[in-house]
C-alpha cells in the first residue's frame, strides 16, 4: 500500500492519516526528516568549503610559480634563439596588462597553446589574473652559437618550468574533468530533485483543493444536519404534545379498526368463493352426469331410430309391386299358422267332448250299475248315490267351465299379442320423440343456469380482483416509500463516511508541522503511504460508493490516535436509525 522513489539517496515517503502512528508518529518522523536534512546540508557545505580550501591552495601556488617564471622572463633578454633554431620573443607586460580582461585572447604561437589562458578560463572572472605568455612563431632560424652560455641555461630553466607547468596544467585538466563529470550528475540530480519537487507541488495542490472541497461538503452536511436536528426537535416537541398524541392514537385506532373490518370482509369473501366455487365443481359434476345420460339417451334413440329406419324399409318393401311373392309367402306361412291353430283348437275342443261323452258314458253306467245295487242298498242310505253322482257332474262342469275359460284367455292373449305389436312401433317412437324434446328442453334450462352462475362468478371475481388490486397497490406504495426512506439512510450515511474521511486526512494535513501547507513538501518518512495513494484513496472513497464500508472499517480499525471515531452501521441499524451514523468527539 505504499510507494516510496529515491531521490539523492533519500527516500521520499507518503503516508495515509490513518497510520497507527497518528499524529505522533508523523510528528516524529517530520522532525527527524528535518533534522537529516539540516545534517546533510551541512555536510554538503563543509566538503564544499574543503574543495574551495583546496583549489584556492592549488590557485595560490600555481599563480606564485607563474609570477616566479615571469620574472625571471622579465630578466632576460627579448629574443632567446633555442638550439632547434625557433626564437622565442618574450615581451615584458605592462601593469595594466595584469588587469586585463580573464578571456582576453593573447597572442599563440602555432606550436605551443597558451598555458596561462586555460588556467584563467578555469579560474573565471572571480580568481586573481597573472599576466599570459606571449609566444609567437619564429621567422628565422640563427645558430645558437651566437648565444652567450648564460642564455642557454636560462633557457633550459624555461623550458623545464614550461613542462613542470604542462604537467600541472593537465593533473589540473583531469581534476577538471571530474569536477565537470560530478557537475553533470549533480545537475541530472539536480533536475530530477526540481521534478520531483515539481510533482509533490502538483500533488500537494491537489491535495489543497480536495482539503477545500472537504471542508465545503462538511459545512453543508453540517447546516443539513442541524437543520434536520432542529426539524427533530420540532418533531419530539409535537410527539410529546398530549393533544397531538392523543390525535395520532386516535387515528391510529381508526386504522386498526378499518384494517380489522376490511380483514374480515376479505374473509367472508373469500368464504363466499370458496362455497361459491364448491358449488361450480358439484354442478360441474352434475352437469357432466346429464351429459353421460344425455349421450346414453341419444344412443338409445339412435338405435330405435335405425330400427324405425329398417322397419320403414321393410315397409316399403313391401308396398312395392314387385314384392308380390314375397307377400303371398308370408300371407300363405300366416294362413298355415292360422289352420294350425284352428286345428288345434278343433283337437283340444274334440278331446273334451270325448272327455265329456266318457263321462256321460261313465255316468250312466255307473246309474245302471246303482239301480242294481239300490235294492240292497236301499236299506242302508236310500241319499247316497245321487249325490254323489251329482258332485262328480258338478265337478265335471267345473271342469269344463274352467278348460273354455282357458280356451278364451289363450284367445285374448292372442289378441293383446297381435295389438302389442302393431302399437309397439308407434308407442315406441312417440315415447323417444317426448323423451328428446324433454331431455332438450332440460338441457337449455341447464345451459341458462351455467351462464347465469358463470356471469355470477365473472362478477364475483372482478370485486375480488378490485379490492385486491387496491390493498396491492397500497402494499406496493408503501413498500416504494419504505425503500426511499432506506436508500436516503445509505445515502446519507456513505456520504458521511466519505467526508469524515476526507475530513480526518484534512485535520491530519493541517496538524503537521513545517509552516505553509502550500510551501512545504509532503516527504513522510517511516509510514506506509505516499501522497498519490493518500489522494487516490481518498477520491475512491468519495466516487465510489460501493467501497465506503470498506473505508469505514479500515478506519475504525485505524482510530486509536485519531480524535474522531465513527461507528459503522450495519444494515438493520441503518434502516432503524433515524438521525444516520453517530459521530463520537
Amino acid at each position: 500500500m505504499s510507494e516510496a522513489r529515491d531521490v539523492d539517496g533519500r527516500r521520499i515517503n507518503a503516508v495515509t492519516p490513518f497510520h497507527p502512528g497518528g499524529e505522533s508518529g508523523m510528528l516524529k518522523n517530520l522532525l527527524q526528516e528535518a533534522q537529516n536534512q539540516q545534517k546533510q546540508q551541512h555536510q554538503q557545505l563543509q566538503h564544499s568549503y574543503v574543495d574551495d580550501d583546496l583549489e584556492r591552495r592549488k590557485r595560490e601556488m600555481l599563480e606564485m610559480y607563474q609570477s616566479k617564471v615571469l620574472q625571471n622572463q622579465f630578466a632576460s633578454t627579448p629574443q632567446i634563439k633555442l638550439s632547434s633554431g625557433a626564437r622565442i620573443q618574450i615581451t615584458k607586460d605592462r601593469p595594466h596588462d595584469l588587469a586585463a580582461p580573464p578571456y582576453a585572447n593573447p597572442a599563440m604561437s602555432h606550436s605551443q597553446p597558451c598555458l596561462a589562458a586555460l588556467d584563467r578560463v578555469d579560474a573565471g572572472p572571480a580568481k586573481k589574473q597573472h599576466a599570459p605568455f606571449q609566444r609567437c612563431s619564429s621567422t628565422e632560424h640563427e645558430s645558437s652559437s651566437h648565444l652567450p652560455n648564460r642564455q642557454v641555461g636560462n633557457t633550459q630553466k624555461l623550458v623545464n618550468s614550461l613542462r613542470e607547468e604542462n604537467l600541472a596544467l593537465k593533473r589540473q585538466i583531469e581534476v577538471l574533468k571530474f569536477k565537470t563529470s560530478r557537475l553533470q550528475k549533480l545537475e541530472a540530480a539536480h533536475e530530477k530533485i526540481a521534478g520531483e519537487y515539481e510533482f509533490l507541488m502538483m500533488e500537494k495542490e491537489k491535495q489543497d483543493s480536495l482539503e477545500r472541497q472537504a471542508f465545503k461538503a462538511m459545512e453543508v452536511q453540517l447546516n443539513r444536519l442541524s437543520r434536520e436536528r432542529e426539524m427533530m426537535e420540532n418533531k419530539m416537541q409535537m410527539m410529546q404534545n398530549p393533544q397531538i398524541f392523543a390525535e395520532q392514537e386516535q387515528q391510529l385506532q381508526k386504522m386498526n379498526a378499518k384494517i380489522l373490518e376490511e380483514q374480515e370482509q376479505n374473509k367472508r369473501l373469500k368464504e363466499v368463493l370458496n362455497r361459491q366455487s364448491v358449488e361450480m365443481q358439484a354442478q360441474r359434476t352434475t352437469l357432466a352426469d346429464q351429459r353421460t345420460h344425455i349421450n346414453v339417451l341419444e344412443t338409445a334413440l339412435t338405435n330405435a331410430q335405425e330400427r324405425i329406419a329398417r322397419k320403414e324399409k321393410m315397409r316399403e318393401e313391401y308396398e312395392r309391386p314387385d314384392n308380390t311373392t314375397f307377400l303371398e309367402g308370408q300371407l300363405h306361412k300366416a294362413l298355415l299358422e292360422k289352420m294350425e291353430q284352428a286345428g288345434k283348437y278343433e283337437e283340444e275342443r274334440g278331446r273334451l267332448e270325448r272327455e265329456i261323452v266318457q263321462l256321460r258314458m261313465q255316468l250312466t253306467k255307473d246309474s245302471g250299475l246303482g239301480g242294481i245295487k239300490i235294492g240292497s242298498s236301499s236299506r242302508h242310505n236310500p241319499e247316497e248315490n245321487p249325490d254323489r253322482f251329482k258332485k262328480v257332474i258338478s265337478e265335471k262342469d267345473k271342469r269344463i267351465q274352467t278348460l273354455e275359460r282357458e280356451i278364451m284367455e289363450f284367445q285374448r292373449r292372442l289378441h293383446e299379442e297381435q295389438e302389442k305389436k302393431t302399437s309397439a312401433l308407434a308407442a315406441v317412437s312417440g315415447g323417444l320423440e317426448t323423451k328428446i324434446k324433454r331431455l332438450e328442453d332440460e338441457k337449455i334450462d341447464r345451459d341458462r343456469r351455467i351462464a347465469e352462475l358463470t356471469e355470477e362468478r365473472e362478477r364475483l371475481n372482478e370485486i375480488i380482483e378490485d379490492r385486491g388490486s387496491e390493498a396491492a397497490r397500497r402494499d406496493l406504495n408503501r413498500m416504494e416509500e419504505m425503500r426511499q426512506k432506506i436508500d436516503e439512510r445509505r445515502r446519507r450515511g456513505r456520504n458521511e463516511n466519505n467526508n469524515r474521511g476526507e475530513m480526518s486526512a484534512s485535520i491530519l494535513v493541517d496538524h503537521s508541522p513545517g509552516g505553509s501547507p502550500s510551501l512545504r513538501t509532503p516527504v513522510y518518512e517511516g509510514l506506509g503511504y505516499d501522497s498519490s495513494s493518500l489522494l487516490s484513496q481518498i477520491s475512491s472513497s468519495s466516487h465510489l460508493s460501493g467501497s465506503s464500508n470498506q473505508f469505514v472499517s479500515s478506519f475504525n480499525s485505524k482510530q486509536s490516535a485519531n480524535p474522531y471515531q465513527m461507528h459503522n452501521l450495519s444494515h438493520e441499524d441503518t434502516i432503524q436509525a433515524e438521525s444516520g451514523p453517530v459521530w463520537n468527539v
